[in-house]
């Protein structure tokens, strides 16, 4: 649902952020335990910061990272 948000509004911060955090659950759970999850985790984290600074969602993502 993320993607398709992020699909029709490039620029909607919380639908990164939200992304972010499916794929920080993804490696705390071990549903998908290869290490590269927790960088595009980062990476979405970042993205949604670059959007909009004052989502809380996403520094808490990026804390977590």
């Amino acid at each position: 649902m993320f993607e398709k948000a992020i699909e029709l509004d490039p620029r909607y911060a919380g639908a990164y952020a939200g992304l972010s955090w499916t794929y920080w659950l993804d490696r705390f759970y071990l549903w998908n335990p290869i290490p590269q999850v927790l960088e595009q985790h980062s990476e979405l984290a970042r993205k949604a910061i670059m959007l909009d600074a004052s989502l809380p969602t996403a520094h808490a993502a990026m804390g977590w990272a």
